[in-house]
């Protein structure tokens, strides 16, 4: 077996994977900085009939589950997917500036955090999410949806629970296009209540 490779070192695999994610589809941008990938949308595309979505959704997770995020952004699905290394968590900074973006794109004060039951992720997330509901004035308003549908571990005991990572792409789409037509997080026609039952 050959040990040669496309690529000798693994250093800027992620943003290399990314750019040619966001080189595919000319709808998307890529934040090099946050590794977070975007809907890049210009006013034109929006109009009375077909209005700028009021909600954002952010989604992401460890590279190496491609197309897992940056292939699930964009109209209908997610605003933002965020990006962390090989493996790993992106970091709460990260995700602090995803969710600011997603907002910024949206033009929009609610923003939806879908987030795999990973303890990395669900760290990370939820300390994004405080630190971006601590910040005096910038009136975000954040919700969080755990997705957690592995049943391949389910009859082995774990203090985490189910992961989740298969029924992401499901819970993206469904959210993306209910957050198309929502008047806000409050309004979306799909109830937090149960979608946060899905895992």
């Amino acid at each position: 077996m050959s040990s040669q490779h496309v690529f000798d070192s693994p250093d800027g695999l992620v943003l290399k994977a990314l750019r040619g994610a966001v080189a595919l589809n000319p709808a998307l941008r890529l934040h090099a900085p946050s590794k977070s990938v975007y809907i890049h949308s210009s006013p034109s595309q929006h109009s009375n009939a077909h209005p700028r979505p009021r909600v954002a959704l952010v989604s992401g997770g460890g590279a190496g589950h491609e197309p897992a995020h940056a292939s699930y952004t964009g109209n209908g699905m997610l605003t933002v997917s965020v990006s962390g290394d090989i493996f790993a968590s992106p970091a709460a900074t990260q995700i602090t500036t995803a969710i600011r973006l997603a907002a910024a794109i949206r033009k929009t004060s609610d923003v939806l955090l879908v987030v795999n039951n990973y303890t990395g992720d669900r760290l990370n997330f939820g300390l994004a999410a405080e630190r971006v509901r601590g910040a005096g004035g910038e009136g975000l308003r954040l919700a969080t949806v755990a997705v957690a549908d592995d049943v391949a571990l389910c009859d082995r005991p774990s203090l985490v629970g189910a992961r989740g990572l298969a029924g992401n792409i499901l819970v993206c789409k469904i959210l993306g296009a209910a957050a198309d037509s929502a008047s806000g997080i409050d309004g979306a026609p799909l109830s937090l209540a149960v979608l946060k039952r899905l895992g």
